[in-house]
């Protein structure tokens, strides 16, 4: 549905830069993909509705499938439904009220699975709480009907769909070696990279930007990133420029490129002792399973070889990612 909404956009030739992180959050696989693509164009909506001229507003009215999408994620469940998954809010921290939107419960077993990953629970009845809390949400997303956007059945545009035979494969990231993958029904991928060029080309169309010649993915998407947050690629994160120096690190304003949503970026001095490198990371790995006001969140951490802009090739021994609105 976010892929059929992205066809509906590009098809109206609405050009914008807040689709930046739409196209960022494109490159591979991945839950947050989704959310942050669907957030990119709610963003980009926003942005062209606003400043936009009448041409490009009335472009974007005719765009029906991302309204319908935008709509069905502001819509409220039944009360029986939010009712049902409170457990599951409880797990995920997910605040479940009567009013509970959709979007919220499509966020909900992305939610658990990063607690999954940071908290690595082990207790047995951990997981069968958790086995008992994502089973309504299961039969909730069974109930559902697929075909309620229109067009979603009808046509499937290039290079988002790729039909094979009676198969319908949707785009689902790039691999390194810049092969574009395409997922069937049953969630299993396939490299295609004959299909590269169109996805890039498409991608440059978005933002108005085709005279860019790259064939590096990561080295087009700082290319195409806005003046504010022009930097460098590193790993999922699009690393801009520094905002404040210490004697161990450097903070940097930054980009998530799979959920869209702005960080700021703490890179560790190169040449760090190993003990210095642990200890960063440790306190990166406890940060992380905390959720509250007065404490920074912490979205990942790791190693990545990069190229500070105007500085050759050094390794950034730990990146840690903050959200610049937290309190510390």
């Amino acid at each position: 549905m976010a892929l059929l909404a992205l066809a509906d956009w590009a098809r109206r030739g609405i050009i914008s830069d807040e689709m930046f992180s739409a196209v960022a959050s494109l490159q591979r696989p991945s839950w947050g993909m989704w959310n942050g693509l669907i957030s990119a164009l709610r963003n980009a909506r926003k942005a062209t509705l606003r400043t936009g001229d009448a041409s490009q507003r009335q472009a974007l009215e005719q765009a029906r499938v991302l309204e319908h999408l935008l709509s069905m994620m502001d819509g409220v469940v039944e009360p029986a439904v939010a009712m049902a998954l409170k457990p599951l809010g409880e797990l995920t921290r997910t605040p479940v009220g009567s009013k509970l939107k959709m979007g919220a419960v499509l966020a909900m077993p992305i939610s658990l699975r990063n607690r999954v990953a940071h908290d690595t629970p082990t207790d047995p009845a951990w997981w069968e709480q958790a086995a008992s809390a994502m089973r309504p949400l299961m039969e909730f997303h069974a109930a559902q009907d697929p075909m309620r956007l229109p067009g979603i059945a009808t046509e499937y545009p290039s290079p988002w769909f790729l039909v094979d035979g009676e198969q319908v494969l949707s785009f689902n990231g790039i691999e390194r070696d810049f092969a574009v993958l395409y997922v069937n029904d049953a969630g299993i991928s396939k490299p295609y990279e004959e299909r590269t060029q169109e996805v890039l080309l498409a991608f440059q169309r978005l933002l108005g930007k085709v005279d860019e010649q790259e064939k590096d993915f990561k080295k087009l998407l700082s290319k195409l990133a806005p003046e504010e947050i022009k930097g460098v690629m590193m790993g999922d994160w699009l690393v801009g420029h520094p905002v404040g120096e210490g004697g161990f690190a450097t903070v940097h304003v930054g980009r998530q490129l799979s959920t869209g949503r702005k960080v700021a970026i703490k890179i560790l001095h190169d040449g760090m002792e190993p003990e210095t490198v642990a200890r960063f990371q440790q306190e990166a790995s406890f940060l992380s399973r905390f959720r509250h006001p007065n404490i920074v969140d912490v979205f990942g951490f790791g190693q990545e070889t990069w190229s500070a802009p105007g500085l050759s090739a050094c390794r950034a021994s730990l990146g840690l990612m903050r959200s610049p609105r937290a309190r510390p």
